[in-house]
């Protein structure tokens, strides 16, 4: 039995030179932190060009599926659709949940030090997390699982011309395998966190 509740798009191609550029020097400035060493994860504030990075490609989906792009789904295909609009367009956006305002956290550029698990968005419900494998990384392996199912998990290999898009209410385990996984996360919901701001059950790169 699958796990419901994300969309896998792939062969979405890659970004032009200078996005590319651009995301290396934002992973480059996260190896400058000080950091525990104890800390799961390095992550920082991704500018322009991990937004276009993670955007890039999705401009083909607006209508639907491209020519050029495959698609994985599970749960809430309509929802992505309209985010993927909302990644393209940048300006005046749309939530993909029935709000016209909604809240975003990311992008964010991530360096995983250790392994982890846990939800991918502090909100559990309208809220959704979305992955992309860093320029000229390895994949990365996501075992998606739902809180008290973990003995049903789907495993998705994500590769750096791919995105993933995993609700809010979905468990994700990340693990450290031959190489440390990159990867750019962005993250939103319907409504600001709130109290669930207090949930430790999160990936902590998702966290605020």
């Amino acid at each position: 039995m699958e796990v419901l509740g994300y969309v896998h798009l792939r062969d979405l191609g890659k970004p032009v030179p200078e996005i590319v550029d651009g995301v290396e020097k934002e992973f480059q400035a996260l190896s400058i932190q000080d950091v525990p060493g104890e800390a799961l994860s390095i992550f920082g504030k991704g500018g322009p060009r991990c937004d276009q990075f993670i955007g890039y490609g999705t401009d083909e989906l607006q209508g639907g599926v491209g020519s050029e792009a495959s698609l994985t789904t599970s749960g809430f295909a309509d929802e992505c659709y309209q985010i993927l609009i909302i990644i393209q367009m940048r300006s005046t956006v749309k939530s993909y949940i029935r709000n016209e305002i909604f809240v975003r956290q990311g992008p964010r550029p991530v360096r995983v030090r250790q392994s982890q698990q846990g939800r991918v968005h502090m909100k559990k419900n309208q809220a959704i997390g979305i992955f992309k494998v860093a320029p000229e990384r390895s994949s990365v392996t996501f075992r998606l699982s739902l809180p008290g199912q973990e003995e049903l998990v789907t495993t998705i290999k994500l590769h750096e011309d791919e995105l993933l898009f995993v609700s809010g209410s979905v468990t994700v385990k990340i693990e450290i395998t031959s190489d440390t996984p990159e990867l750019i996360w962005d993250g939103y919901s319907s409504v600001p966190v709130g109290m669930d701001i207090l949930n430790t059950d999160v990936l902590d790169f998702a966290k605020l």
